[in-house]
């Protein structure tokens, strides 16, 4: 856009953006709109739900756990499990398709590194034997600002960089 022309927004027309728009939605069209949303928010609900109604977290693919929970390469991760059959193996929908871990088996596998893998690397989270643990408040004196959402969002990130986590929410 040069210095000389207006924006585009100085040139609508609201007679010309009415006659573009479609016929108008009578109760019937409301009525399949609501449904649709119905189904839609069940959907959604209903992801991660167990057949007892029970929510379970997601499971983790090997490229997860290797670029974000557990730094090793990928190909060594792979090399330690054939190495150790003891430990979680995962699930595959295929025959030799990737594998998927649930949370439980990662803090396991994670434990595993944290005593026999690169003492260079931090696998375990830090936390100085016989200090307590760390309180973290979340606080601000205006409603609607997002607390009980950065408060979630902080306990799942330390939870899956494996420290133990409350949340207390006093909203």
């Amino acid at each position: 856009m040069t210095g000389n022309e207006t924006p585009p927004y100085f040139n609508i027309s609201p007679d010309r953006a009415l006659s573009q728009l479609g016929d108008p939605t009578d109760t019937k069209g409301l009525g399949r709109i609501s449904e649709n949303y119905r189904r839609g928010r069940r959907d959604l609900a209903e992801r991660g739900l167990q057949e007892n109604g029970e929510r379970v977290l997601r499971p983790f693919s090997t490229w997860e756990i290797t670029k974000y929970l557990i730094p090793v390469a990928p190909q060594h991760f792979r090399r330690v499990l054939r190495q150790n059959p003891d430990l979680p193996q995962g699930r595959s929908e295929t025959e030799g398709g990737a594998k998927w871990f649930t949370l439980e088996e990662v803090l396991r596998l994670r434990a595993f590194f944290g005593t026999e893998g690169s003492k260079s690397k931090e696998y375990l989270p830090y936390r100085p034997k016989g200090l307590p643990a760390k309180i973290v408040a979340v606080a601000n004196f205006k409603g609607g600002v997002g607390k009980t959402s950065t408060c979630a969002h902080l306990a799942m990130s330390a939870a899956l960089d494996g420290y133990r986590v409350l949340m207390i929410d006093l909203d």
